[in-house]
């Protein structure tokens, strides 16, 4: 029998995490360090996928620009960066 996910959260709850998460993290993408500017589309990464068990609560969540977090995915942190140095790598080849 599956379990059900108990991570679940209000609408109040979620922006209370979306405050918590850009104050504790300074409104910088935690994926690429650039900052996330007023304005610009953003989201909240899971630091652990929810995919992977991973709770949508303030100590997993982190502020990401939208375009970075659909590029992540599910992917963990090392192996997403590892993606990223493939793909610069790949970009400098074809200079």
């Amino acid at each position: 029998m599956s379990q059900k996910r108990k991570d679940k959260i209000s609408k109040k709850q979620f922006k209370e995490v979306v405050e918590y998460a850009i104050q504790y993290h300074f409104c910088y993408c935690y994926l690429c360090g650039e900052p996330i500017l007023p304005g610009q589309k953003h989201n909240l990464d899971h630091v652990v996928a929810r995919s992977k068990g991973g709770a949508t609560e303030p100590s997993n969540l982190r502020p990401t620009h939208y375009d970075c977090n659909q590029a992540k995915a599910d992917l963990s942190l090392a192996d997403y960066r590892r993606l990223q140095r493939f793909f610069l790598e790949e970009k400098d080849r074809g200079k």
